[in-house]
């Protein structure tokens, strides 16, 4: 019998080098190992774990976690001074890892100091956003069932996106804390057209748009969800990860027919909410009048089969997954687009312009005419 830690990190460990100077620590192949009388600790770096593999209760507790470090004790009857060094060996790990703790013994999780999932920086005048967004038409998101569904993919992939406060006008009424879940899965399947709310850092807006979808006078109109995230994110550990995964998770429960990661530069911060100006990029999209895809693309891109049959190079240079083609680059701090992965945007698929009205459509179009 042994007492076992995990430690699940962002960083991939390098043990020689954390335990090398230290007394007492052997390295043996890929194992350090510290032995005294009849009690010996194993450390164990396993390989780079899957995302099935990540324990729920580990999953939301830092962003991109993708490694795993294995402690054990042996015997159990070791002394308590054994104990006290697997610990801190544990501790030192998960500090230079940027880790978690998992006591198996007791499903414990705990963190060193100064390990946290986010830590707020001083904000320069003019920041970058990272919005995320999803435009469909018809998506099980859109009802009560779909909302309670969507809300347990937030908790686990990106918990900043859930609302601190909430309701029909600005400053809003309600607080998640003290309304509860229920409250607020009642109110979003109630009130899907005048919502504020309020997330927190680094999520800095959440627009839901559920208007329905068709063609209008105005144009063709359609549901989207955007949400926009501070790029300064990109500087800590884990959040390059923890936004793929939480980007392939969304778009797989929306099913868009259009999805997109766009940067956009020069937002600036009032008492934390987004202020523009003439200086700030706009998206291509104006909300939900669906116009036909940007002709600049964004970092990340996922298109159902219906856009998917209108560019057959797409198809071919994207990730088939459960019915939606995906592309994206690696890093999004980097702000390389993904043209260079799947070439230009097709002109008889493209958006030949940014204004609402029912003119100017582009040659192909899979829904009905505006």
């Amino acid at each position: 019998m042994s007492f076992d830690l995990l430690i699940w990190s962002a960083i991939e460990p390098n043990l020689e080098k954390i335990f090398s100077d230290l007394d007492g620590w052997e390295i043996k192949k890929n194992t350090i190992y510290f032995q005294r009388g009849s009690w010996i600790i194993n450390i164990y770096p396993k390989s780079e774990v899957e995302e099935e593999d990540i324990p729920e209760v580990v999953f939301p507790a830092l962003p991109g976690i993708k490694y795993l470090v294995e402690i054990t004790l042996e015997p159990t009857h070791a002394p308590q001074s054994a104990y006290e060094l697997a610990n801190k060996a544990a501790n030192l790990i998960a500090k230079e890892t940027h880790g978690i703790i998992l006591d198996p013994q007791e499903s414990v999780l705990s963190t060193p100091r100064g390990v946290k999932r986010i830590i707020e920086q001083k904000k320069p005048d003019r920041i970058s956003v990272l919005e995320f967004g999803w435009w469909f038409t018809e998506s099980k998101l859109l009802d009560k069932k779909g909302f309670k569904e969507f809300y347990s993919i937030l908790e686990t992939y990106l918990p900043e996106v859930l609302p601190r406060r909430y309701g029909t006008h600005s400053p809003p009424q309600y607080r998640l804390a003290e309304n509860g879940r229920d409250h607020f899965l009642n109110f979003l399947s109630k009130e899907t057209i005048h919502v504020t709310w309020y997330p927190s850092y680094p999520v800095l807006s959440v627009y839901p748009g559920f208007f329905g979808f068709g063609p209008r006078k105005q144009g063709f109109r359609t549901n989207h969800l955007n949400i926009k995230i501070d790029s300064n994110v990109f500087n800590q550990p884990g959040w390059n990860v923890a936004l793929h995964r939480f980007w392939h998770e969304t778009s797989d429960f929306i099913h868009p027919f259009y999805g997109e990661v766009r940067p956009l530069r020069n937002y600036m911060l009032r008492s934390g909410r987004l202020v523009l100006d003439k200086k700030t990029d706009e998206s291509p999209i104006k909300n939900g009048w669906w116009k036909g895809i940007p002709k600049k693309l964004g970092l990340a891109l996922v298109l159902d089969q219906r856009y998917a049959d209108l560019w057959p190079n797409y198809q071919k240079r994207s990730e088939y997954i459960n019915g939606l083609y995906y592309a994206s680059t690696e890093d999004w701090g980097s702000k390389k687009t993904i043209t260079r992965i799947v070439g230009r945007v097709p002109w008889n698929i493209a958006q030949s312009s940014q204004i609402v009205n029912p003119d100017g459509y582009p040659k192909k179009w899979p829904f009905e005419n505006p």
